[in-house]
C-alpha cells in the first residue's frame, strides 16, 4: 500500500521501495507524486559494445547510493509548475522563448498543451526555483536528482540500454517499451509519436521502480554541470558540479525527448545545454530523512 508523506521521522522511516510520498502544500492541496526508490550500486555508462555509444559514456564507473530517497512519479506537469508561479515562487515562462527576454507571440507550451503535460520551456534555474519552492511549502527537502541519480533511476535494476531492456523503443500502447520519441513513426521534422508534441504524463509504461517516462516525452535537468566524460564522478551518487568551466559550465539533461531519436533516450546518455528549450522538462527528487 502507498504510504503518504508526513514530517515525522519515525513515519518516513518506515517507507519501502515502491511507496508513494506525497506532500501538502501550505494550501491543503496535494503536491507532486513521488515514488521511494531503493538503496543500492549500479554501474554507470556505457559498455564498449552498447549501440549508439557516445565518448561521454566512459569509462564505467561503479555508483553506491547508500540510502532510499524518492523521484517524482512523472515528470514535473504544467497543473504543478503553474502553482509554483501562481503563489510567485517561480517565474511565468509563458512569454519566453529560447532566451529569457519575453516575447509577447511566444506560448510557453508552445501549443503542445498544459494540464498534465510536462512541463517545458523551463530553464536549469527554474527547475531549481520550484524545488526550492515545493521545500518551503512543505518543510521536506525536494532537490534535483543527481546525474548519477538519475541513471539509477532510469536503470531500475536493468543493465540494457533502456530500463525494459534492448529492445528499440515504439510508440504502441501497452508495450513496456513504449515512449514518446523521434522514429521511423514520426510525421514531419522533429516530430514524437503523434507529431511534433508531448504527451500527458505517464505515456509509457512503468519501470521496475515505477517511474514513468524515463525515456522520452522530455527532456530532464539534473543537478550537474556537464564533464566531457566519467573518470572523476562522485561515486557515492552525489551531484558532480566541481571543475565545471571545463564543460563550459553547462547543465546536464536526461532521457530524451520527442524531438530525439534512440541514441539520446538510452539509460546512459549523457547531454547537456544552457538553454530553456521546447523538449526541456525536469523531475524531481525528494529526501527521505
Amino acid at each position: 500500500m502507498a504510504a503518504l508523506a508526513t514530517s515525522t521521522h519515525s513515519q518516513e522511516a518506515a517507507y519501502s521501495p515502491g511507496d508513494t510520498v506525497r506532500d501538502a502544500l501550505n494550501d491543503g492541496a496535494l503536491g507532486p507524486e513521488t515514488v521511494v526508490v531503493p538503496a543500492g550500486r549500479f554501474l554507470m555508462g556505457s559498455p564498449d559494445n552498447e549501440k549508439c555509444r557516445e565518448i561521454a559514456e566512459w569509462p564505467q564507473v561503479e555508483i553506491t547510493i547508500s540510502k532510499p530517497f524518492a523521484v517524482g512519479k512523472y515528470e514535473l506537469t504544467w497543473d504543478e509548475w503553474e502553482k509554483c508561479v501562481a503563489k510567485q515562487g517561480c517565474q511565468d515562462n509563458s512569454r519566453k522563448g529560447y532566451s529569457a527576454t519575453p516575447d509577447p507571440d511566444w506560448s510557453g507550451d508552445a501549443g503542445y498543451g498544459r494540464g498534465r503535460h510536462p512541463v517545458i520551456n523551463v530553464s536549469w534555474d527554474d527547475a531549481e526555483a520550484y524545488v526550492k519552492w515545493l521545500s518551503a511549502e512543505t518543510g521536506e527537502t525536494y532537490r534535483l536528482l543527481s546525474e548519477a541519480e538519475w541513471e539509477y533511476a532510469a536503470r531500475a535494476g536493468s543493465t540494457g540500454r533502456f530500463s525494459w531492456g534492448d529492445a528499440e523503443p515504439t510508440c504502441d500502447a501497452g508495450r513496456e517499451n513504449r515512449a514518446n520519441f523521434n522514429g521511423p513513426h514520426s510525421v514531419g521534422l522533429l516530430a514524437g509519436c503523434n507529431g511534433r508534441q508531448t504527451e500527458s504524463v505517464g505515456f509509457s509504461a512503468p519501470n521496475a521502480f515505477g517511474l514513468y517516462d524515463m525515456h522520452g516525452n522530455v527532456r530532464e535537468w539534473t543537478k550537474d554541470c556537464f564533464h566531457v566524460d566519467l573518470a572523476e564522478i562522485p561515486t557515492d551518487g552525489m551531484p558532480w558540479v566541481t571543475d565545471c568551466a571545463r564543460g563550459g559550465e553547462s547543465k546536464v539533461f536526461r532521457g530524451g525527448s520527442f524531438t530525439g531519436g534512440v541514441a539520446q533516450l538510452r539509460s546512459a546518455a549523457r547531454q547537456a545545454t544552457h538553454a530553456r528549450e521546447v523538449n526541456m522538462g525536469f523531475r524531481i527528487a525528494r529526501e527521505l530523512d
